[in-house]
């Protein structure tokens, strides 16, 4: 099990968005290396019944780059813009991989959950049955900017950073929304949190800290339909 440790910065506004873009891409320029944008599609999965929602968790299939990575979180604690949650993520192998790049089902067996985790006593309080059946929940798409940078680029440390910039995209009908994303995964977020709250402030740009995660939005969106 790995502990995911992240600070989540929202941006309201897309002009927000693209200065702190400009100001990121004039970052790593000046350490002469390029962000890296990467379009992801995230389907968000769970039984009829939501017996993963009711404990907590998401289980969630990534499409980007040409591979497929199944990911389980569980039990996720967000304040103050710094999320703690215990992770589970691996790619798939190619020929369940294959599904999901050339027609992603509607639902699926846990053939997918190669490494057990869904069906775990360790990982859930109420392990999957091996029969389960996962349907797909809906879908996001988000377009991530990954710079590769320094604490010290914000005054705060020397700590090597890898800072995510994410449009999102949520398509529910009348209800679609949008969502811009700084996040930071560094144990030690809550240190640095503010040293970022300072540039952007210097930036000029809103912001606020998050106090919902991604798959929590969708929930929320998804309900309004």
């Amino acid at each position: 099990m790995a502990t995911e440790t992240e600070l989540k910065i929202l941006l309201p506004q897309f002009a927000d968005y693209a200065r702190v873009r400009t100001a990121l891409d004039a970052m790593v320029t000046a350490h002469s290396t390029e962000p890296i944008e990467v379009p992801q599609v995230n389907y968000y999965l769970d039984t009829v019944g939501r017996q993963l929602l009711q404990q907590k968790a998401m289980a969630r299939v990534r499409v980007a780059g040409g591979q497929v990575e199944l990911t389980v979180k569980v039990k996720p604690k967000l304040v103050d813009g710094v999320i703690h949650v215990a992770e589970f993520q691996d790619f798939l192998p190619s020929p369940l991989a294959n599904v999901w790049l050339t027609n992603p089902p509607p639902r699926t067996d846990l053939a997918l959950d190669t490494h057990g985790w869904l069906q775990s006593a360790a990982i859930l309080p109420a392990p999957l049955p091996p029969d389960a059946q996962l349907l797909v929940l809906g879908a996001m798409n988000n377009v991530r900017r990954k710079y590769a940078v320094n604490a010290s680029d914000f005054g705060g440390g020397t700590a090597e950073l890898v800072v995510e910039l994410d449009r999102v995209h949520y398509g529910m009908g009348e209800h679609e929304a949008e969502r811009f994303e700084i996040e930071i995964e560094t144990p030690q977020a809550a240190q640095l949190l503010p040293f970022v709250e300072a540039w952007l402030e210097g930036l000029g740009v809103d912001y606020c800290r998050a106090t919902e995660t991604k798959f929590a939005q969708f929930l929320r969106l998804s309900a309004q339909i």
